[in-house]
């Protein structure tokens, strides 16, 4: 929630919608903290699987879901996939439109300067960081 006040525009998911077994049940958890809200550019989600963080970004204007797992694990991946397909379009009516991109980020020296921000699951912070970082390196 601290996202939300840091950043206008941005929805938080609430992360325990992925522990539900209906639908119906997850789609309004998910929507607990005014995360479909449609004044949202985006939508930002953590969940656990398996003892094991992922995150995903939706950027609504953009149409483009970026998903994160730190260990890169395709089964794991294509679970967030599948739950923002699932939960997530239907609610803020993009069904079908969104196309998913994967961040590849392996471990580097870079990452330790946004240990702070993965840990307090701030995505979209994490991936501008790391874009200003790969844009200084190729300098």
């Amino acid at each position: 929630l601290a996202l939300q006040q840091m950043y206008a525009n941005v929805g938080v998911v609430n992360p325990s919608y992925h522990d539900f077994a209906g639908l119906s049940v997850k789609k309004k958890t998910a929507a607990g903290f005014g995360a479909m809200d449609p004044s949202n550019d985006r939508v930002i989600a953590v969940i656990c699987l398996d003892h094991h963080w992922v995150a995903y970004m939706l950027d609504k204007r953009t149409q483009v879901c970026y998903t994160f797992d730190p260990l890169q694990l395709k089964a794991n991946l294509a679970t967030v996939k599948s739950n923002v397909q699932n939960v997530i379009e239907p609610q803020v009516g993009m069904q079908n439109k969104i196309t998913y991109k994967e961040i590849d980020c392996p471990w580097g020296d870079s990452l330790y300067k946004v240990q702070p921000y993965l840990r307090m699951r701030y995505l979209y912070k994490e991936i501008a960081v790391q874009e200003t970082e790969v844009a200084h390196d190729e300098d």
